[in-house]
Formats: structure tokens, C-alpha cells, sequence
């Protein structure tokens, strides 16, 4: 289970927490094998997210700066605070898609998190008409 640091609006955690978690068993079955997730989510600087909002191209036509793989010895996921509790779990999807299939650009990357939230989205509405 991931741990979301206390930079994080606790209303918007409790908001995704499960689906955190069932979005990295989603991922899990689209690689075919476990993985051993980051464990933590953390903020990002503000300088982090200012340096991502000038990164432009590459899948990122209007810049970047919602989130980042921190790999350096240890893999962190870091996302922006100051967004939709929505936005910062399609965040944490996509952050750990990158660690799951680091071979996958940008591009791909988002089609894969398009899909797991995709899956999300249909497993909550069979529960919920359950």
C-alpha cells in the first residue's frame, strides 16, 4: 500500500487511496509480473513543477509538471499538490506506469493511464450497480 506524504490534502487522499492501489494491480496485468512500486508519493517542489511547466514536445505540448519518476538509487514518485484529487491519482498512474515500463515514451504512457483510469472507472460504476 502507498504512503502519500502529509504535504497532500488528506480529503483528496482518502479520495483515491484505494484506487492507487488497484491502479498498480491494473498495471501489474498489463506488465504480466509484480513490481515493486515506489512506495511513497511526494510533493513536488514549487521548482519542480516550475522547471516541468517549461518542458514542451515530447508528449508534452502544454508542459509538463503534474508529476515525475525520481530514480536516482531509489525510485520516488513525486506529483504536484495543487490539483483535483482525480488529477493527482491519473498522476500517480502515470508516474508508476514510467516505472513499470520505462522502454514506453511519453505518448505511450498516456494511452496506458488513459486505460487503467479507464478500468478504474468501470470496476467503481459494476460496484457501485452491485
Amino acid at each position: 500500500m502507498v504512503k502519500f506524504d502529509k504535504c497532500f490534502d488528506r480529503e483528496s487522499v482518502n479520495a483515491i487511496k484505494r484506487s492507487v492501489d488497484l491502479a498498480l494491480l491494473e498495471i501489474e496485468k498489463l506488465a504480466g509480473r509484480k513490481i515493486a512500486f515506489p512506495q511513497n508519493i511526494s510533493c513536488m517542489s514549487e521548482s519542480e513543477v516550475s522547471r516541468g511547466r517549461r518542458i514542451r514536445g515530447l508528449g508534452h505540448e502544454e508542459g509538463a509538471g503534474h508529476g515525475m519518476l525520481s530514480c536516482d538509487g531509489k525510485c520516488i514518485v513525486k506529483v504536484n499538490r495543487d490539483m483535483s484529487a482525480y488529477n493527482i491519482l491519473a498522476n500517480v498512474v502515470h508516474e508508476n506506469i514510467h516505472f513499470a515500463f520505462p522502454e514506453k515514451g511519453e505518448v505511450e504512457t498516456d494511452s496506458l493511464t488513459e486505460f487503467v483510469l479507464e478500468k478504474l472507472k468501470k470496476r467503481r460504476n459494476r460496484s457501485v450497480e452491485s
